[in-house]
């Protein structure tokens, strides 16, 4: 299953407490509904709700994800839910703008090997 967001309309300003954002959702192709988040702090609405049980059931097929140890904390599974996709796809949405832009007038070097790195910088 092919899920992307098209049309998104994303705002950092008016992102409180989560992203502030519009996007319609697409699925193999065709529009299926949208996603939506005010940036307050709410959940990512997912419309139609036949949407939201469709990638909810869809995200039951996927590995569990692991929300405790990235922040420091004990092992924490969630099974991903509708919620959990689209806001996924909507960072890697914003990634890629911002490493699209940041490519538009600048040269980016990636290390390859960081003790060779340290030592050209006098480390």
């Amino acid at each position: 299953m092919k899920i992307e967001l098209r049309k998104v309309s994303y705002s950092p300003a008016l992102s409180e407490e989560t992203s502030n954002f519009h996007a319609d959702v697409w699925i193999d192709g065709k529009k299926e509904g949208y996603a939506r988040n005010h940036g307050t702090g709410g959940a990512t609405n997912v419309q139609p709700n036949t949407l939201r049980a469709r990638l909810d059931t869809y995200g039951k097929t996927l590995p569990e994800v692991d929300i405790g140890t990235p922040t420091g904390g004990p092992p924490r599974m969630i099974v991903q839910d509708a919620e959990w996709i689209v806001d996924n796809l909507l960072t890697n949405w914003i990634v890629r703008r911002d490493l699209k832009r940041s490519l538009k007038n600048r040269a980016l070097y990636t290390l390859t090997h960081p003790l060779i790195a340290d030592e050209q910088v006098g480390h």
